[in-house]
Protein backbone atom coordinates (compact mmCIF):
# COMPACT_ATOMS: atom_id res chain seq x y z
CA UNK A 1 0.00 0.00 0.00
CA UNK A 2 0.89 3.62 -0.83
CA UNK A 3 0.01 6.44 2.03
CA UNK A 4 -1.55 10.02 1.52
CA UNK A 5 -2.04 13.09 3.40
CA UNK A 6 -5.44 14.56 3.43
CA UNK A 7 -5.46 18.76 3.87
CA UNK A 8 -6.95 19.31 7.59
CA UNK A 9 -6.91 15.58 8.73
CA UNK A 10 -4.92 13.95 11.20
CA UNK A 11 -4.74 10.71 9.41
CA UNK A 12 -3.08 9.38 6.21
CA UNK A 13 -5.29 7.42 3.25
CA UNK A 14 -4.60 4.46 1.77
CA UNK A 15 -4.22 3.63 -2.24
CA UNK A 16 -7.02 1.07 -1.20
CA UNK A 17 -10.35 1.13 0.84
CA UNK A 18 -12.27 -1.48 2.04
CA UNK A 19 -16.17 -1.37 1.36
CA UNK A 20 -18.72 -2.98 3.62
CA UNK A 21 -22.05 -2.58 1.58
CA UNK A 22 -23.16 -6.42 2.72
CA UNK A 23 -21.45 -6.39 6.59
CA UNK A 24 -24.35 -7.88 8.32
CA UNK A 25 -23.98 -8.69 11.66
CA UNK A 26 -25.15 -12.27 10.92
CA UNK A 27 -21.82 -14.18 9.99
CA UNK A 28 -19.93 -11.08 11.49
CA UNK A 29 -17.10 -12.72 11.98
CA UNK A 30 -16.50 -13.27 8.63
CA UNK A 31 -16.20 -9.65 8.09
CA UNK A 32 -14.06 -9.54 11.22
CA UNK A 33 -11.82 -11.65 9.74
CA UNK A 34 -11.75 -9.93 6.55
CA UNK A 35 -11.12 -6.38 7.93
CA UNK A 36 -7.94 -7.38 9.94
CA UNK A 37 -6.71 -9.11 6.95
CA UNK A 38 -6.77 -5.79 4.87
CA UNK A 39 -5.16 -3.63 7.87
CA UNK A 40 -2.55 -6.41 7.98
CA UNK A 41 -2.01 -5.85 4.24
CA UNK A 42 -1.87 -2.34 5.19
CA UNK A 43 -5.30 -0.63 4.53
CA UNK A 44 -6.90 1.98 6.69
CA UNK A 45 -9.80 3.05 4.59
CA UNK A 46 -12.99 1.56 5.72
CA UNK A 47 -16.02 2.54 3.71
CA UNK A 48 -19.29 2.49 5.27
CA UNK A 49 -22.49 4.14 4.97
CA UNK A 50 -25.80 4.62 7.62
CA UNK A 51 -27.58 2.12 5.47
CA UNK A 52 -25.15 -0.15 4.51
CA UNK A 53 -26.28 -3.95 5.37
CA UNK A 54 -29.52 -2.90 6.14
CA UNK A 55 -28.51 -0.38 8.88
CA UNK A 56 -25.98 -3.19 10.70
CA UNK A 57 -22.47 -2.23 8.66
CA UNK A 58 -21.78 -0.16 11.26
CA UNK A 59 -22.64 -1.93 13.79
CA UNK A 60 -20.27 -4.63 12.57
CA UNK A 61 -17.31 -2.12 12.46
CA UNK A 62 -18.61 -0.66 15.82
CA UNK A 63 -18.03 -3.89 17.95
CA UNK A 64 -14.96 -4.97 15.60
CA UNK A 65 -13.33 -1.75 16.88
CA UNK A 66 -14.56 -2.49 20.67
CA UNK A 67 -12.85 -5.73 20.53
CA UNK A 68 -9.72 -4.02 18.61
CA UNK A 69 -9.35 -0.41 20.62
CA UNK A 70 -6.13 -0.02 18.90
CA UNK A 71 -7.42 0.29 15.50
CA UNK A 72 -9.35 3.27 16.36
CA UNK A 73 -5.93 5.55 15.58
CA UNK A 74 -5.04 3.05 12.88
CA UNK A 75 -7.93 3.16 10.60
CA UNK A 76 -9.74 6.19 8.34
CA UNK A 77 -13.38 5.67 9.16
CA UNK A 78 -15.48 7.24 5.91
CA UNK A 79 -19.25 7.18 6.90
CA UNK A 80 -22.42 8.33 4.58
CA UNK A 81 -25.82 9.91 5.39
CA UNK A 82 -28.93 11.49 3.96
CA UNK A 83 -29.58 8.87 1.41
CA UNK A 84 -33.19 9.59 0.89
CA UNK A 85 -34.54 6.77 -0.57
CA UNK A 86 -38.05 5.83 0.18
CA UNK A 87 -38.29 2.41 -1.11
CA UNK A 88 -39.85 -0.35 1.32
CA UNK A 89 -37.05 -1.97 2.65
CA UNK A 90 -35.89 1.10 4.15
CA UNK A 91 -39.12 2.45 5.05
CA UNK A 92 -39.33 -0.94 7.40
CA UNK A 93 -35.78 -0.33 9.28
CA UNK A 94 -37.53 3.26 10.08
CA UNK A 95 -35.70 5.25 7.40
CA UNK A 96 -37.32 8.80 7.35
CA UNK A 97 -36.93 9.69 3.32
CA UNK A 98 -36.99 12.86 4.46
CA UNK A 99 -35.74 15.87 1.84
CA UNK A 100 -31.79 16.19 1.93
CA UNK A 101 -31.54 18.87 5.18
CA UNK A 102 -29.51 20.19 8.00
CA UNK A 103 -31.97 18.02 9.96
CA UNK A 104 -30.80 14.58 8.52
CA UNK A 105 -27.53 15.28 8.86
CA UNK A 106 -27.49 15.86 12.37
CA UNK A 107 -29.85 12.74 12.53
CA UNK A 108 -28.01 10.30 10.48
CA UNK A 109 -24.31 11.51 11.96
CA UNK A 110 -25.55 10.87 15.59
CA UNK A 111 -26.82 7.66 14.26
CA UNK A 112 -23.69 6.63 12.35
CA UNK A 113 -21.76 7.43 15.72
CA UNK A 114 -24.00 5.78 18.44
CA UNK A 115 -23.61 2.80 16.20
CA UNK A 116 -20.09 2.83 15.26
CA UNK A 117 -19.25 4.09 18.60
CA UNK A 118 -16.71 6.33 18.29
CA UNK A 119 -16.72 10.10 19.43
CA UNK A 120 -15.92 10.94 15.48
CA UNK A 121 -15.81 9.94 11.73
CA UNK A 122 -12.67 10.70 10.17
CA UNK A 123 -15.10 11.62 6.98
CA UNK A 124 -18.80 12.24 6.72
CA UNK A 125 -20.10 12.21 2.79
CA UNK A 126 -23.78 13.34 1.49
CA UNK A 127 -24.75 10.20 0.04
CA UNK A 128 -26.93 11.19 -2.91
CA UNK A 129 -27.95 14.73 -3.99
CA UNK A 130 -30.92 16.35 -4.34
CA UNK A 131 -30.68 19.16 -6.58
CA UNK A 132 -32.90 21.06 -4.81
CA UNK A 133 -31.66 21.09 -1.44
CA UNK A 134 -29.44 24.55 -0.76
CA UNK A 135 -25.73 24.83 -0.46
CA UNK A 136 -25.67 26.74 2.23
CA UNK A 137 -27.74 24.62 4.62
CA UNK A 138 -25.88 21.80 4.00
CA UNK A 139 -22.14 22.96 4.08
CA UNK A 140 -22.90 25.61 7.03
CA UNK A 141 -23.59 22.13 8.95
CA UNK A 142 -21.06 20.10 7.44
CA UNK A 143 -18.61 22.71 8.77
CA UNK A 144 -20.28 23.31 12.09
CA UNK A 145 -19.48 19.32 12.74
CA UNK A 146 -16.22 19.82 11.78
CA UNK A 147 -15.63 22.92 14.39
CA UNK A 148 -17.65 20.74 17.11
CA UNK A 149 -14.54 18.04 16.23
CA UNK A 150 -17.37 15.45 15.07
CA UNK A 151 -16.38 14.68 11.61
CA UNK A 152 -12.51 15.40 10.69
CA UNK A 153 -13.42 16.66 6.80
CA UNK A 154 -16.44 15.84 4.38
CA UNK A 155 -18.07 15.13 0.72
CA UNK A 156 -20.29 14.12 -1.16
CA UNK A 157 -21.05 10.48 -2.90
CA UNK A 158 -23.31 10.45 -6.61
CA UNK A 159 -23.05 14.22 -6.74
CA UNK A 160 -22.91 16.06 -10.21
CA UNK A 161 -19.78 18.39 -11.36
CA UNK A 162 -21.54 21.08 -11.21
CA UNK A 163 -22.82 20.76 -7.80
CA UNK A 164 -19.79 19.40 -6.55
CA UNK A 165 -17.98 22.95 -8.21
CA UNK A 166 -20.68 24.86 -6.40
CA UNK A 167 -20.27 23.27 -3.15
CA UNK A 168 -16.60 23.67 -3.07
CA UNK A 169 -17.11 26.84 -4.20
CA UNK A 170 -19.10 28.31 -1.28
CA UNK A 171 -17.01 26.63 1.08
CA UNK A 172 -14.03 28.47 -0.11
CA UNK A 173 -15.53 31.59 -0.08
CA UNK A 174 -16.96 31.14 3.57
CA UNK A 175 -13.00 30.04 4.37
CA UNK A 176 -14.59 26.43 5.29
CA UNK A 177 -12.04 23.31 4.52
CA UNK A 178 -12.56 22.57 0.96
CA UNK A 179 -14.52 19.42 -0.20
CA UNK A 180 -12.08 16.27 0.71
CA UNK A 181 -13.64 13.57 -0.82
CA UNK A 182 -15.80 12.83 -3.57
CA UNK A 183 -17.22 9.10 -4.13
CA UNK A 184 -19.15 8.43 -8.10
CA UNK A 185 -18.94 4.74 -9.43
CA UNK A 186 -16.02 4.51 -11.88
CA UNK A 187 -14.08 2.06 -13.77
CA UNK A 188 -13.40 0.63 -17.34
CA UNK A 189 -16.79 0.42 -18.89
CA UNK A 190 -18.92 3.22 -20.42
CA UNK A 191 -22.05 3.82 -18.21
CA UNK A 192 -25.25 6.14 -19.13
CA UNK A 193 -27.86 4.94 -16.95
CA UNK A 194 -26.44 3.31 -13.29
CA UNK A 195 -28.14 -0.17 -12.49
CA UNK A 196 -28.80 2.02 -8.99
CA UNK A 197 -31.27 4.51 -8.61
CA UNK A 198 -29.85 8.28 -8.28
CA UNK A 199 -26.36 6.76 -8.50
CA UNK A 200 -24.22 8.53 -10.71
CA UNK A 201 -20.95 6.77 -12.93
CA UNK A 202 -17.79 9.34 -13.20
CA UNK A 203 -16.51 10.16 -16.56
CA UNK A 204 -12.30 10.43 -17.11
CA UNK A 205 -12.89 13.61 -17.23
CA UNK A 206 -14.99 14.14 -14.24
CA UNK A 207 -12.30 11.77 -12.41
CA UNK A 208 -9.41 14.28 -14.13
CA UNK A 209 -11.35 17.49 -12.59
CA UNK A 210 -11.71 16.51 -9.19
CA UNK A 211 -8.10 15.49 -9.24
CA UNK A 212 -7.21 18.81 -10.52
CA UNK A 213 -9.31 20.19 -8.02
CA UNK A 214 -7.72 18.68 -5.15
CA UNK A 215 -10.54 16.58 -4.43
CA UNK A 216 -10.01 13.02 -3.84
CA UNK A 217 -11.83 10.57 -6.16
CA UNK A 218 -12.99 7.45 -3.64
CA UNK A 219 -14.21 5.11 -6.28
CA UNK A 220 -16.72 2.59 -5.73
CA UNK A 221 -18.15 -0.11 -8.01
CA UNK A 222 -13.98 -0.45 -9.52
CA UNK A 223 -14.70 -3.70 -11.35
CA UNK A 224 -18.08 -2.21 -12.35
CA UNK A 225 -20.03 -4.71 -9.63
CA UNK A 226 -18.32 -7.74 -11.28
CA UNK A 227 -18.33 -6.45 -14.52
CA UNK A 228 -14.63 -6.32 -14.95
CA UNK A 229 -14.31 -9.46 -12.26
CA UNK A 230 -13.47 -11.52 -14.89
CA UNK A 231 -16.04 -13.98 -14.25
CA UNK A 232 -18.08 -12.17 -17.27
CA UNK A 233 -17.27 -13.56 -20.97
CA UNK A 234 -19.14 -13.26 -24.11
CA UNK A 235 -18.27 -16.01 -26.82
CA UNK A 236 -17.81 -15.40 -30.80
CA UNK A 237 -21.71 -16.13 -31.13
CA UNK A 238 -22.32 -13.98 -28.69
CA UNK A 239 -23.13 -16.13 -25.79
CA UNK A 240 -22.65 -14.71 -22.33
CA UNK A 241 -20.92 -17.41 -19.65
CA UNK A 242 -21.14 -16.59 -15.79
CA UNK A 243 -21.35 -17.80 -12.76
CA UNK A 244 -23.01 -14.26 -11.54
CA UNK A 245 -26.54 -13.71 -11.22
CA UNK A 246 -27.74 -10.65 -13.55
CA UNK A 247 -30.73 -8.67 -13.63
CA UNK A 248 -31.93 -6.49 -16.00
CA UNK A 249 -30.45 -3.26 -14.35
CA UNK A 250 -27.13 -4.74 -14.29
CA UNK A 251 -27.08 -5.78 -18.03
CA UNK A 252 -28.96 -2.52 -18.89
CA UNK A 253 -25.83 -0.50 -16.88
CA UNK A 254 -22.77 -2.43 -18.91
CA UNK A 255 -23.80 -4.50 -21.88
CA UNK A 256 -23.09 -2.56 -24.75
CA UNK A 257 -21.08 -3.24 -27.76
CA UNK A 258 -18.49 -0.60 -26.28
CA UNK A 259 -18.42 -2.08 -22.83
CA UNK A 260 -17.60 -5.96 -24.73
CA UNK A 261 -14.68 -4.49 -26.60
CA UNK A 262 -13.31 -2.92 -23.54
CA UNK A 263 -13.66 -6.14 -21.93
CA UNK A 264 -12.23 -7.56 -24.19
CA UNK A 265 -8.96 -5.58 -24.06
CA UNK A 266 -9.03 -5.68 -20.36
CA UNK A 267 -8.58 -9.86 -21.30
CA UNK A 268 -5.68 -9.49 -22.92
CA UNK A 269 -4.09 -7.05 -21.13
CA UNK A 270 -4.29 -9.24 -18.13
CA UNK A 271 -3.35 -12.41 -20.07
CA UNK A 272 0.05 -10.31 -21.25
CA UNK A 273 0.76 -9.01 -17.98
CA UNK A 274 -0.11 -12.28 -15.91
CA UNK A 275 -2.63 -10.11 -13.73
CA UNK A 276 -6.22 -10.80 -13.11
CA UNK A 277 -8.98 -8.67 -15.35
CA UNK A 278 -10.19 -7.11 -11.72
CA UNK A 279 -6.51 -6.13 -11.18
CA UNK A 280 -6.46 -4.51 -14.64
CA UNK A 281 -9.76 -2.90 -14.02
CA UNK A 282 -7.80 -1.64 -10.41
CA UNK A 283 -5.08 -0.63 -12.11
CA UNK A 284 -7.20 1.51 -14.51
CA UNK A 285 -8.71 4.12 -11.63
CA UNK A 286 -5.69 4.05 -10.10
CA UNK A 287 -4.03 5.50 -13.28
CA UNK A 288 -6.27 8.73 -12.78
CA UNK A 289 -3.75 9.75 -10.00
CA UNK A 290 -2.40 12.79 -9.48
CA UNK A 291 -2.07 15.89 -6.95
CA UNK A 292 -4.08 13.88 -5.69
CA UNK A 293 -4.94 9.43 -5.49
CA UNK A 294 -7.73 8.11 -7.06
CA UNK A 295 -8.57 4.79 -4.70
CA UNK A 296 -10.51 2.15 -5.64
CA UNK A 297 -13.30 1.05 -3.14
CA UNK A 298 -12.80 -3.13 -2.44
CA UNK A 299 -16.39 -4.81 -2.27
CA UNK A 300 -14.87 -8.21 -1.06
CA UNK A 301 -16.58 -11.05 0.06
CA UNK A 302 -13.30 -13.38 0.59
CA UNK A 303 -10.37 -13.29 1.77
CA UNK A 304 -8.85 -14.75 -1.78
CA UNK A 305 -10.76 -11.54 -3.32
CA UNK A 306 -9.04 -9.10 -1.68
CA UNK A 307 -5.32 -10.93 -1.93
CA UNK A 308 -6.21 -10.55 -5.37
CA UNK A 309 -7.30 -7.33 -5.26
CA UNK A 310 -4.25 -5.87 -3.45
CA UNK A 311 -2.16 -7.52 -5.59
CA UNK A 312 -2.96 -4.75 -8.25
CA UNK A 313 -0.68 -2.80 -6.42
CA UNK A 314 2.34 -4.78 -8.05
CA UNK A 315 1.87 -3.08 -11.54
CA UNK A 316 0.61 0.43 -13.26
CA UNK A 317 -0.79 0.84 -15.85
CA UNK A 318 1.01 3.56 -18.69
CA UNK A 319 -0.80 6.38 -20.22
CA UNK A 320 -1.30 4.20 -23.45
CA UNK A 321 -2.72 1.24 -21.77
CA UNK A 322 -5.12 3.28 -20.08
CA UNK A 323 -6.43 5.18 -23.83
CA UNK A 324 -6.65 1.58 -25.02
CA UNK A 325 -9.30 0.29 -22.42
CA UNK A 326 -11.54 3.39 -23.06
CA UNK A 327 -11.90 2.30 -26.67
CA UNK A 328 -15.06 2.84 -28.57
CA UNK A 329 -17.35 0.88 -30.34
CA UNK A 330 -17.29 2.44 -33.83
Amino acid sequence: MQYFSVPGCSKSLSSMALGTQDFTLKGKEQWFRLMDEYVKQGGCIIDTARMYGNFEAEKVIGEWLRLNPEMLSRVFIVTKGCLFDTTSSLKSKGWSGKPLSRAQILNDLEESLKDLDIPKVDAFLLHRDAENAPIPELFDTLHELRLEQKIDCYGVSNWTQDRTRQANEYCKSKGYAPIAINSPAFSVPHVTESQYAGCLHATPEYIKWNVDQGIIPLCWAPNATGFMSGRITKTETGKIQTDMSLDGAFKRTYFSPTNWLRLAVARRMAEEKKASVSQIALRFVMSFSGQVPVIPILGCHRIETLDDCVKAMDGVLTKEEQEALLVEEK
